[in-house]
């Protein structure tokens, strides 16, 4: 395996920059959780591998309460307000 400054710099990039990838921590257990600026977006993590940024299909997002994307209607973190009703 060769180790290059260009590794280097790119992994010290990442600690600097990533935050949102629990700060460069590999993972110790499968679970996966939701963007919080973007609930079409996840986080997974895989023991040993850092945490990774994921998308949901179309139409769907990704549901806290089963960890794994559903469809949008079924997400409330994804509504900006209330459905109106319609009469």
């Amino acid at each position: 395996m060769r180790f290059t400054y260009q590794t280097l710099a790119v992994f010290l990039s990442t600690l600097l920059f990533n935050g949102a990838s629990a700060h460069g921590h590999r993972c110790e257990r499968d679970i996966a959780w939701q963007d919080p600026v973007n609930c079409h977006f996840f986080f997974e993590c895989v023991p040993g591998v850092e945490p990774v940024r994921k998308q949901c299909g179309p139409g769907t997002a990704f549901n806290p309460v089963v960890r794994s994307c559903d469809y949008e209607q079924n997400v409330a973190s994804c509504w900006k307000k209330p459905h109106p009703h319609h009469h």
